[in-house]
């Protein structure tokens, strides 16, 4: 594990590739380096931390005018049955090195994770080799087959520095549901108290998934809906998304939501602080109530009295 200062590993690098103006027309990058190709030359740590810099200054205006009430953006796109990349762009008003140090082990992680209200359980794997975590995640009040899944992650740091961190998580190919999962994720500091993160994830779901995904979205969350608007209609009314579009933005957020009441700053023993954050995440999420809201407090909290995770 790299402490502050240090750094190892490919950086994530690539030319900028902008979008066309529909959509978001984000400043878009490649992917090739998610996975850290050997055969692929890496560029200098200065010039990443510059490309991520000037990606923000882009966005700056679509991520103050967020469709998501937060400055956050999200594009996807299909690259095949089942297989989807995209790119999740935000801004969190904590310093680097808190977000970092949030997101540096699998313990710490794992923390963050189970605030979310479908992540059922997070726990380092003890005696594996590198950092490993084990989520166990599903619909709390969706009792469908092949919805919940237990998926390990191998975290492995790539870059931990003053200015620029960067991480990829992987889960094996093969597991069930979710059967390939890559998610490289870079922050950069934009001021002592800004920091600007960039994710790229892929993500190819099996066929038991996207099946129990659509009767899921056919019952459960028929009537749920998501941030963005769709093209105006016959009558001229543009609605908010529904369907897996609408179910991605929830998730999206959700995790956001998690970071920010994980990288504010909580006093007290670790029980205490475990506490905080939970209420702190709740409250966040009924700002969007509309979306995200699912249980009152007192149900949350219960709920996630049972969830272990590693200690922070």
């Amino acid at each position: 594990m790299l402490g502050q200062g240090g750094r190892t590993g490919c950086q994530h690098v690539g030319r900028m590739h902008r979008f066309p103006d529909h959509g978001l027309g984000i400043a878009r990058l490649t992917l090739c380096l998610a996975l850290c190709l050997p055969a692929v030359t890496c560029a200098a740590e200065p010039a990443r931390q510059a490309a991520l810099l000037a990606e923000h200054a882009a966005l700056h205006g679509r991520l103050a005018d967020s469709p998501f009430g937060e400055p956050l953006l999200l594009h996807t796109t299909e690259a095949g049955e089942g297989v989807h990349n995209g790119d999740v762009l935000a801004v969190l008003p904590q310093p680097l090195g808190r977000v970092a140090a949030v997101l540096r082990t699998a313990a710490s992680l794992c923390g963050m994770l189970v605030l979310h209200l479908n992540v059922r359980d997070c726990q380092p794997v003890a005696g594996a080799p590198g950092q490993q975590l084990l989520v166990t995640a599903g619909p709390m009040r969706a009792a469908l087959p092949g919805l919940t899944d237990a998926v390990p992650l191998l975290l492995q740091p790539q870059t931990d520095t003053a200015g620029h961190f960067s991480m990829l998580l992987t889960a094996p190919s093969g597991q069930p549901g979710n059967n390939d999962l890559r998610v490289h994720l870079e922050a950069v500091a934009l001021a002592p108290d800004q920091t600007y993160l960039h994710i790229t994830y892929h993500q190819a779901s099996g066929l038991a998934r996207r099946m129990a995904t659509r009767l899921y979205l056919a019952t459960a969350g028929r009537d749920k809906v998501g941030f963005s608007r769709s093209p105006p209609g016959p009558d001229g009314q543009m609605r908010r998304v529904t369907g897996e579009r609408a179910a991605l933005e929830r998730n999206v957020m959700r995790h956001y939501l998690a970071l920010l009441a994980s990288t504010a700053p909580v006093d007290g023993p670790p029980a205490a602080q475990r506490d905080a954050r939970l209420r702190a995440w709740f409250a966040l999420t009924e700002r969007h109530a509309t979306q995200l809201h699912e249980l009152n407090l007192a149900d949350y909290l219960a709920e996630k009295a049972g969830v272990a995770a590693g200690p922070r």
